[in-house]
């Protein structure tokens, strides 16, 4: 046998042709042309965007304080606050404007000829306080793909002949001759004041506007408990203010009080809503600014959060 391999071809089985028949060509339909996407627009800065970025409102607003600004430690009545919100409308487009109309009544000897200049002048002080402490603080409010915007807060009011947002009541009852009867001017409600002539200087007139913008008192007299009571003011964006009614000491006992009474205590923060001739202002005072700003621009599917800063 020869050792030589066979050439190609030779000595081996004829393989079976496997190849298959050719077919026939199949003409597809040819697809429709793609629709033509847009063009992505341009990218922009947050600044380049400013036109689309305005923002305003104007509405009137009430709130019930006690549920919405703060919790309530201190057993008082629900306080209203009411008026009138511009968030940065043409005419204060910087601004956060809130104004209240103001009606006047005169009872108990008090009259507009004698007694108006002097509380129109307390009344216009008070206010320019307000506004003139809020005038470090900002209304910031955020809107989502906008820069921030801060915007001041200006406090106004208008006296109006009746109906207004506040009434106050200003009463001529003389000093009663006992010293410890004091008149102490009040308000009811956060709209009806009371306001006594012959019942303290002009700082009751700026304590008691506080509680006409929603403000509680921020003092407590006669407790038998000696625990300090403690206020939460909301943030709602924010966070929350804790505030701790600072221990004052111990109330004097009412000399007709039976005998073996226990001692009352009371609590007293030194701030304008606290202590007596106190004119020390805080910023969790003006978080309501912030709310009411929210909620007058609540239908804006842009925003993003309203802060006092």
């Amino acid at each position: 046998m020869s050792d030589t391999p066979p050439s190609a071809g030779e000595g081996l089985p004829v393989q079976p042709d496997l190849s298959l028949p050719s077919q026939p060509r199949i003409n597809l339909p040819s697809s429709p042309p793609l629709p033509e996407l847009p063009e992505d627009p341009p990218a922009t800065s947050l600044a380049d965007c400013a036109p689309c970025c305005g923002f305003s409102a104007s509405t009137r607003f009430s709130s019930i304080a006690d549920d919405v600004y703060f919790s309530n430690p201190i057993d008082y009545w629900a306080m209203e606050n009411r008026g009138h919100i511009s968030v940065a409308e043409p005419a204060a487009p910087n601004a956060v404007v809130v104004k209240k109309t103001v009606s006047l009544t005169y009872q108990m000897g008090a009259n507009a000829t004698d007694h108006s200049a002097r509380i129109l002048t307390e009344l216009s002080d008070a206010f320019s306080e307000w506004e003139r402490v809020a005038s470090s603080a900002r209304v910031r409010v955020k809107m989502i793909g906008c820069p921030d915007k801060d915007l001041r807060i200006l406090l106004q009011h208008e006296i109006v002949p009746s109906g207004g947002d506040i009434i106050i009541r200003v009463d001529n009852t003389p000093v009663p001759p006992d010293p410890n009867d004091e008149l102490r001017s009040y308000v009811d409600g956060g709209t009806d004041m009371t306001h006594y002539l012959n019942g303290g200087d002009s700082w009751v007139m700026v304590h008691e506007i506080g509680h006409t913008i929603g403000l509680g008192d921020e003092y407590l007299y006669e407790s038998p408990s000696t625990t300090e009571p403690v206020i939460t003011v909301y943030g709602h964006d924010m966070n929350d203010f804790v505030l701790t009614i600072p221990y004052a000491g111990q109330h004097p006992v009412d000399p007709a009080a039976p005998a073996g009474k226990a001692p009352l205590h009371f609590f007293e923060n030194p701030t304008v809503m606290g202590q007596y001739g106190n004119m020390t202002f805080r910023t969790y005072m003006y978080y309501w600014v912030a709310y009411e700003t929210s909620q007058a621009l609540a239908s804006d599917g842009r925003l993003n959060g309203v802060y006092i800063v």
